[in-house]
């Protein structure tokens, strides 16, 4: 008598199930953004010639395609931005392991295109990643809009509660439960509204968020909590036309989006009175200082980095080992692609292109 295994799940459809159970696809702005599993190779077995071998200098460090080790783990790699020299550092480490995968949280492959050169740096991105059997994915604006996630995240910098852990870090569960439950914290959705009360758990979630302080304070202190909170020396402000400078701005509310903001705050110039976003044109920025409102801007990519290993990464990597996923997600197995322990590895090259002199 045989005794039928249950099915495996490749590590990038486990992958993508506990990205979904974060931040449900469903919530992103799909009329323009490209989010959910981009490149999905085939199993790591059958690309194992395609893969290049372990350079010598880390041939010994290395297990083996057969080790026990190698067999047993498998990594997924977090980035902002999957540029050249992020992948480069993902695919350094991907032979460590049974298979691997790639979570850049803005889509490497957003626009159609008709051919793949390694002239085209997106195109390239594809190629490598296909060759090296390295799965992509991304949650974009489904982790900006989600209860727990990228903008949630910017409100508790902005009210000063920090997780009771390192700077700008705070647990996914205690995020989600705060910010879904507080008085203090609403959505803001825009057209078309986000059909969130279809998800359970998301009910009321959208694109952008309002934070009313519980007390009033000035400009000065809510630009040093985000600050503090994202790691920044420097962030760029501009004033309404009626201050002067920061200490003469009071500020009872703050209306945040994650990246590049305006086209979800817009609507609100005038009703809140700070701004927090990466970036808005010049024009954009003069409109709310027109209409009383203050901004504050940290450079695009620096209002999203920080949630991947301030957040992300514990609760994904405890979501895939324990939760999601066929085969054995327990970690003392060692077959295929299914089994054996997730490793979650946050990069440590990614970081916003632009800087202060």
């Amino acid at each position: 008598m045989t005794t039928k295994t249950a099915p495996t799940t490749s590590l990038a459809r486990r992958t993508l199930a506990a990205i979904d159970a974060l931040f449900p696809l469903s919530l992103a702005e799909t009329s323009w953004d490209n989010v959910g599993l981009l490149i999905e190779p085939f199993p790591a077995d059958s690309a194992a010639s395609i893969v290049p071998p372990p350079t010598t200098s880390t041939q010994q460090q290395l297990p083996t395609p057969q080790s026990p080790g190698r067999r047993r783990r498998h990594l997924v790699f977090l980035a902002n931005d999957l540029s050249a020299p992020v992948l480069t550092e993902a695919l350094a480490l991907a032979p460590r392991y049974a298979s691997s995968a790639i979570v850049a949280y803005h889509p490497p492959l957003f626009r159609p295109f008709k051919r793949m050169t390694p002239a085209d740096p997106a195109q390239a991105v594809a190629l490598r990643c296909a060759a090296a059997a390295v799965a992509v994915l991304s949650p974009h604006t489904a982790a900006d809009a989600a209860w727990g996630g990228v903008n949630d995240w910017l409100a508790r910098g902005v009210v000063g509660l920090s997780g009771g852990g390192d700077r700008g870090t705070v647990g996914f569960d205690e995020l989600k439960e705060w910010a879904s439950r507080s008085a203090t914290v609403r959505a803001v959705t825009v057209a078309p509204a986000v059909k969130a009360g279809a998800v359970v758990g998301q009910e009321g979630a959208g694109a952008g968020r309002v934070v009313e302080m519980d007390a009033p304070v000035g400009l000065d202190e809510v630009v040093g909590r985000v600050k503090a909170w994202l790691g920044l020396e420097h962030v760029r402000v501009s004033l309404p036309f009626t201050a002067a400078r920061l200490s003469d701005v009071t500020v009872r509310s703050v209306g945040i989006c994650a990246g590049s903001g305006a086209s979800v705050l817009a609507g609100l110039a005038g009703s809140v009175d700070v701004f927090l976003t990466g970036e808005m044109s010049h024009h954009e920025v003069l409109a709310a200082a027109a209409a009383g409102t203050a901004v504050v801007l940290c450079e695009h990519s620096n209002t999203e980095r920080g949630y991947l290993a301030g957040v992300l990464r514990g609760k994904l990597e405890a979501l895939m080992n324990g939760v999601v996923g066929g085969g054995n997600t327990g970690g003392d197995g060692d077959g295929g692609e299914s089994g054996g322990v997730v490793e979650v590895v946050v990069s440590k090259v990614d970081r916003d292109p632009l800087f202060v002199v």
